[in-house]
């Protein structure tokens, strides 16, 4: 008895900590450090600091929708990550990037705990839409227009 009391008492905070460790995605580990994502605002900031660092796996792995990209992995690239990752790659360009640094720089932000949209009020047919999951907030893709 005093065992197993021992060992629960020895294995329990590692458990613990185990459980709140953010997972591996495709091979790509997460970098909380470096691209924290506690906040819509964040989660945002290290989207462009990933692209700019060239790093589009860990964008995709650890920062976009873990739904949507897994949907997209599986459906639309026959389960080939890298190929989710060329096709962001193409889309994360400069443009974009310029686009996402003034929405962060100068947009205004709404929704709730769990969502939350971005606009800025020179673009008024877009939003850059942000979900919580846990404690950690991801980029969506979303085609509608800002609403």
């Amino acid at each position: 008895m005093r065992y197993s009391l021992a060992i629960a008492l020895f294995l329990g905070p590692a458990l613990a900590l185990a459980a709140d460790k953010p997972e591996t995605r495709y091979g790509v580990a997460p970098d909380l450090k470096t691209y924290p994502q506690a906040t819509a605002k964040e989660a945002l900031a290290s989207v462009i600091k990933a692209a700019g660092d060239k790093r589009i796996d860990y964008l995709v792995a650890q920062l976009a929708d873990p739904d949507y990209i897994d949907e997209q992995v599986a459906k639309r690239f026959g389960g080939s990550f890298e190929q989710q990752v060329e096709d962001t790659r193409i889309q994360m360009n400069a443009s974009t990037l310029k686009l996402f640094e003034r929405f962060l720089k100068d947009g205004e932000w709404s929704g709730n705990k769990d969502e939350r949209c971005l606009k800025h009020k020179d673009v008024k047919d877009r939003c850059i839409y942000f979900r919580r999951v846990g404690d950690r907030w991801y980029l969506e893709n979303r085609n509608k227009p800002a609403e």
